[in-house]
């Protein structure tokens, strides 16, 4: 069984090559865990709290977006089957969530990539190719699940405005 990455190890090239875009910000994240010696920072995303879905989407989080759409599908369930109103509070509380951990989430997946590159031994041009085909960002597919999210929403309140 191979050890959990350390993302305090992450160096900035290789977190760089691994975001393809934003590596800046992430940057900022992991110095911060740096100077405190611990494996979490506060940040913030907005496209992250606004767009969750569109944000795993394009920063290519697959689990986490399929993961997210079942819980926003669970949680439609449940409130169509009891008749409770939630209102926005959960789907709220989802989003400040990805918003404050995406870029920590980020982060480590790419120690996860660090680590698979370092054991396959890559170095220079194939390693960063490795770590930006392992992460790297979506635009696409970023659109696609916003204009879909949008488009559920829109059937969400015409449907709930239409019931009798």
């Amino acid at each position: 069984m191979t050890e959990k990455p350390n993302v305090l190890e992450l160096s900035e090239a290789d977190l760089r090559a691994y975001a393809v875009r934003h590596g800046d910000e992430l940057v900022k994240v992991l110095n911060r865990m740096k100077e405190s010696g611990r494996p979490s920072a506060m940040s913030w995303s907005w496209l992250g709290f606004f767009l969750p879905l569109s944000w795993f989407a394009y920063r290519r989080m697959w689990g986490w977006l399929v993961g997210m759409i079942g819980v926003f599908a669970g949680l439609t369930m449940i409130q169509n089957a009891t008749g409770l109103d939630f209102g926005g509070g959960p789907a709220v509380g989802i989003a400040a969530a990805v918003g404050i951990m995406g870029k920590q989430l980020v982060i480590q997946r790419a120690a996860r990539a660090v680590a698979e590159a370092d054991a396959k031994g890559l170095r220079g041009s194939h390693r960063a190719e490795f770590l930006a085909e392992s992460g790297g960002v979506n635009v696409t597919a970023a659109w696609i699940v916003g204009i879909a999210t949008f488009g559920l929403i829109g059937l969400a309140v015409l449907s709930a405005t239409t019931r009798v």
